[in-house]
């Protein structure tokens, strides 16, 4: 069965100004407080963005406004789900191939005594009956 992989747009769009907005703001050495409250009005806008594009993307809202905290969405538990299944797979295969050798290695040397133990009394029997 192929692997489909889901894609998941950006948790929000890039902010509208490009770099050199922030270019701008960075080289502030000491905001004003209109600076502050933009600061907070970006924040505000920022979140609510991020809000509108999980909406968009039929994303859940997790805990603190970030997707997959909390709550997950259907794909990424399915791939995860999938993930676990083949390591928890590997991991019983090892084990059982573990114990399987250990089996088949206890056998072998108790075959190996038995013999050597049945071949000491028969010749013992025979040297008893020889002489």
């Amino acid at each position: 069965m192929p692997t489909t992989v889901l894609h998941h747009p950006p948790p929000y769009p890039p902010p509208q100004g490009g770099r050199e907005k922030f270019a701008n703001e960075a080289a502030r050495s000491s905001p004003s407080p209109r600076a502050a409250s933009r600061g907070e009005e970006r924040r505000s806008e920022l979140t609510a963005m991020k809000a509108d594009a999980h909406d968009r993307a039929g994303l859940p809202q997790g805990l603190g406004g970030r997707p997959g905290r909390g709550a997950r969405s259907s794909g990424t538990s399915i791939v995860r789900s999938r993930l676990f299944i083949k390591y928890a797979a590997l991991f019983v295969t090892v084990v059982v191939l573990a114990l399987v050798a250990n089996a088949a290695f206890d056998v072998w040397f108790s075959y190996s005594d038995r013999k050597a133990s049945l071949i000491d009394i028969q010749r013992q029997d025979a040297q008893a009956a020889a002489g």
